[in-house]
C-alpha cells in the first residue's frame, strides 16, 4: 500500500531512541523539546499529529496575515477570522502536552529515583508560552508587535518543557551526568507510556549510550 504522507506512518510501529543526541534535550534551546514531545504524541495519536499540522498551517497562513498588515492595516478585519481556528487547535495542543507531560513526569520520577538508588529526584514541567484561556487576549495586546515584525509571539509554538533534579533545573545547573542520567529517565519512561497507551511494547533502540 503506497504511503502518501509521512504521517500515515505514525503509530505504525512504535520505538523509542536513545543516543547520544539525546543530550540535546537538556542542553539546547526549546525547540528540541518541543520536537521530543510533538514526536511521542503524534506516535501515540492521530488526533493529536491532525491538530498540530493544522495549527501550523493556521499559524502560516496568520503570520503572512501580519506581514500584510505592515502596509495595509485595513486587513485587520480578517485577523479574527484565522484567531479563531487558531486557538480551537491550540487549545487541543496545549491540553495534549500538558496530560502527556503530567503521566511521563509520574513514570520518569519512578526510574530516576531507582537509577540514581533515590539521591536524585526527578520532576519533569511542562511550561506553556501561554494557557489556552489567555490566547486571544495575549494576541490582542501585542497585535502591534506582532505586525511589526510579522510573527504570532504566543502559543504552544513557543512552549518549553523543564527538567527539574532535586528543585534545580538541570540544563543551567546539572552536570553532564547529570543531564544524561535525566535524558536517559525520560526515554526509558516513553517505554513504559507507551505501554500503557498503546498496549503493545515499543521497540528500544540504543545507540551507544554508555
Amino acid at each position: 500500500v503506497s504511503v502518501r504522507r509521512s504521517g500515515e506512518l505514525f503509530g505504525t510501529l512504535h520505538t523509542v531512541l536513545f543516543s547520544p543526541e539525546d543530550l540535546q534535550l537538556m542542553k539546547q534551546g526549546p525547540a528540541e523539546r518541543r520536537r521530543f514531545l510533538d514526536l511521542e504524541l503524534c506516535q501515540l495519536s492521530r488526533v493529536y499529529y491532525h491538530n498540530l499540522q493544522q495549527y501550523y498551517k493556521v499559524l502560516k497562513q496568520r503570520n503572512r496575515l501580519l506581514k500584510s498588515m505592515q502596509k495595509q492595516r485595513n486587513l485587520k478585519a480578517t485577523l479574527d477570522v484565522w484567531d479563531e481556528q487558531l486557538e480551537q487547535y491550540a487549545s487541543q495542543v496545549i491540553r495534549s502536552r500538558s496530560s502527556f507531560t503530567e503521566t511521563l513526569s509520574a513514570i520518569a520520577h519512578g526510574l530516576h529515583d531507582g537509577i540514581t538508588d533515590g539521591r536524585e529526584e526527578l520532576v519533569i514541567q511542562y511550561r506553556p508560552n501561554c494557557g489556552a484561556e489567555e490566547l486571544r487576549k495575549k494576541w490582542k495586546q501585542n497585535l502591534d508587535k506582532d505586525i511589526l515584525y510579522g510573527n504570532t509571539s504566543h502559543g504552544p509554538h513557543k512552549d518549553d518543557l523543564l527538567f527539574l533534579v532535586n528543585g534545580n533545573d538541570v540544563k543551567l545547573y546539572g552536570s553532564q551526568g547529570q543531564q544524561r542520567t535525566a535524558a536517559l529517565s525520560a526515554k526509558l519512561a516513553e517505554i513504559t507510556l507507551i505501554q500503557q497507551e498503546a498496549r503493545e511494547k515499543p521497540i528500544l533502540l540504543l545507540d551507544d549510550v554508555l
